[in-house]
């Protein structure tokens, strides 16, 4: 399958290297920056005829019917809206756009075209992140409850929604994936710490409530000053029949009363970057009449909307609906 590559900073050249990885013949980079377009362009060993400046003149010259783009997340809307009215489809990285609004009419517009906007939400694909969700759901019976807890410090600058946008929001398509179903409602408060001079919010405190009856605690900060977790987090599922929990870097534990019943390792080797390659092999799948990959634009609109029911129940100061978000 023949895609163009669009953003050649540090992680859109990995993205690059993925594609291929994932067998997509890459016959076209793009970058607004000569500079790093030049040099990236030479170091990943792309001829100089197929590099570009512009979208439209790299999906003109090699007729490519896909695009892997990786950019600022306030450029998210324009590049895929880019691609609709090109006919072509994308693979972007998250979050899908910074406004449900958005997401919503950029998902009825390629449903209508029959283009395939998928986002990527990599974290799914990890190992340790399947075999949780396997356990959860074949093992714990009923779910009481959970937690995800993620503590980091990172500069914000210029950034909306920060600690959602950016990090919550892979940790919310996992939790709907582990639990194989999507919240009904949400009560949160997101701010940002009077000491804290980065842009905010910055911490987010919300309970997700299950249509299973479950609720799942999350507490994410991007304002950390001790110890932090992984970007995964840490993870904690209670269920009727015992206990999950993930360390947020290998470790997933089965506890049946006292006892560990079920102690998953994530093999060596088995990190983010094939979890990245195994979500470019399903979106090219779909481009050859495959299924649709689980992280398309018409299934992350609800991990989105995950999102902006925090910032809704914040602002309102009361528990919102996800249809009310979605509405």
């Amino acid at each position: 399958m023949r895609i163009v590559c669009l953003g050649l900073g540090n992680r859109g050249k990995q993205w690059v290297r993925w594609a291929e990885q994932a067998g997509a013949d890459v016959v076209g980079v793009v970058d607004l920056h000569r500079p790093t377009l030049d040099a990236v362009g030479g170091e990943l060993g792309i001829p100089s005829e197929r590099r570009f400046t512009s979208l439209a003149e790299a999906i003109t010259a090699t007729e490519a019917p896909a695009v892997v783009a990786c950019a600022p997340n306030a450029a998210h809307a324009a590049i895929i809206n880019d691609c609709l009215e090109l006919g072509v489809h994308v693979l972007i990285e998250q979050p899908f756009t910074e406004d449900l609004a958005t997401a919503i009419e950029l998902t009825r517009r390629a449903e209508e075209a029959g283009v395939h906007v998928v986002i990527a939400q990599q974290y799914r694909y990890g190992a340790t992140f399947r075999h949780m969700a396997h356990l959860v759901q074949s093992r714990l019976g009923r779910i009481t409850g959970g937690s995800v807890e993620f503590y980091r410090w990172r500069p914000s600058v210029g950034l909306k929604l920060p600690i959602l946008l950016n990090q919550g929001v892979h940790q919310f398509d996992c939790l709907r994936y582990v639990l194989g179903e999507d919240p009904e409602s949400c009560a949160a408060e997101l701010w940002n710490p009077d000491w804290n001079d980065c842009d905010g919010p910055t911490v987010a405190e919300a309970i997700f409530r299950f249509p299973s009856g479950a609720r799942v605690h999350y507490s994410g900060n991007y304002a950390a000053k001790g110890k932090v977790t992984s970007f995964d987090g840490v993870w904690r599922f209670e269920g009727e029949n015992g206990q999950v929990t993930y360390d947020g870097v290998e470790r997933v534990v089965l506890s049946e009363g006292s006892e560990e019943s079920d102690v998953f390792v994530e093999p060596s080797g088995r990190g983010r970057a094939t979890a990245q390659v195994d979500l470019c092999k399903d979106f090219l799948k779909a481009l050859a009449g495959g299924p649709p990959p689980p992280t398309r634009a018409q299934d992350n609109l609800k991990t989105l909307a995950m999102v902006f029911a925090i910032e809704m129940s914040s602002r309102l100061r009361r528990e919102v609906s996800l249809d009310e978000v979605l509405a």
